[in-house]
């Protein structure tokens, strides 16, 4: 008898060898293209964080210079700032704690290191930036009349070893609020 009806015994159950590989191979490309965007985006974020940390730490440094440079005092015989060299200069500003004139004193060290002393007694209170390597070739503080233009090079090393090393480079200038200008 055959009415065009298959009996049970045709009916296939399961799936042949090839149709499972091919579903593995399709699953293994998946699965790679997935962990290589992983990889890639992990990355990216531990880049990211360590742009945005040394970010933070120039502009830190940038802040404090411009605090002190904003309370400078002097005028055209006696200037608020004086600049020992490219970086490196020492300013006169009223300390705002006990509204004391002090003289404090920035330099950049060829360790790379952003100091500040508050008494300008030779004794580096405060390091600025400790997550950064300030590059002095590329970092300058530059006085022309009472303005000081400041430009900071910081150079960050990734936690990776196959990376080089990328920099950072911030800019500002300010006036000492209290300084006359004749």
């Amino acid at each position: 008898m055959s009415n065009g009806l298959k009996s049970s015994s045709d009916v296939r159950l399961g799936f042949t060898m090839v149709e499972v590989l091919i579903s593995v191979l399709l699953l293994a490309v998946v699965f790679m293209a997935v962990a290589a965007l992983q990889i890639g985006s992990h990355r990216f974020f531990l880049t990211s964080k360590d742009k945005v940390i040394v970010g933070h730490e120039v502009q830190y440094a940038l802040e404090h210079i411009y605090e002190h440079v904003f309370t400078g005092k002097g005028d055209k015989n006696d200037p608020a700032i004086d600049l020992v060299s490219s970086t490196e200069f020492s300013i006169n500003y009223i300390d705002k704690k006990d509204s004391v004139l002090k003289t404090g004193r920035y330099r950049i060290t060829e360790e790379g290191v952003l100091e500040f002393d508050s008494e300008d007694d030779g004794v580096f209170d405060e390091s600025l930036g400790s997550n950064a390597t300030f590059i002095p070739a590329e970092s300058e503080f530059s006085l022309s009349g009472n303005l000081l233009s400041i430009k900071l090079t910081a150079e960050f090393p990734l936690a990776r070893a196959d990376e080089a090393k990328q920099r950072l480079t911030l800019y500002s200038a300010s006036y000492p609020r209290c300084a006359s200008f004749q």
